[in-house]
C-alpha cells in the first residue's frame, strides 16, 4: 500500500452484476492507493430467464458496506470526491 501525500483522494465504486469493487485513488499521481472487492451474490433468478433477472439491493448495499469498512480509516478521511461506475451501462457518474 502506498502512502499518500497531502491532498484529497477519490473513492471509486464499481457496481457490477456479480461483484462490487471500491478503490481509493490519488488524483495527482493517478495511483490506486487501496482497493477491496466482494461478490454480491445479489442475482435473483426469474422465470423469464436472464432477461428477467433482478438484483437484491440489500445484498449490494451489504457488499458496499463490507468493502468500504475494510479500507484504511485514515485514507477514508481524505476522500473529497466519489465516482460511481456501473460496467453494464459503460458509464460513470460523479456523485459528490
Amino acid at each position: 500500500m502506498m502512502a499518500t501525500g497531502e491532498g484529497a483522494l477519490i473513492l471509486g465504486i464499481d457496481i457490477g452484476t456479480t461483484s462490487l469493487k471500491v478503490c481509493l485513488v490519488d488524483p495527482l499521481s493517478k495511483q490506486v492507493i487501496s482497493k477491496q472487492a466482494k461478490d454480491t451474490q445479489a442475482n435473483v433468478p426469474s422465470d423469464l430467464g436472464s432477461e428477467g433477472n433482478k438484483q437484491d439491493v440489500p445484498k449490494i448495499i451489504s457488499a458496499l458496506n463490507s468493502c468500504v469498512s475494510r479500507l484504511p480509516k485514515d485514507q477514508l478521511k481524505q476522500v473529497r470526491d466519489m465516482y460511481l461506475f456501473h460496467i453494464h451501462f459503460l458509464e460513470h457518474k460523479q456523485i459528490l
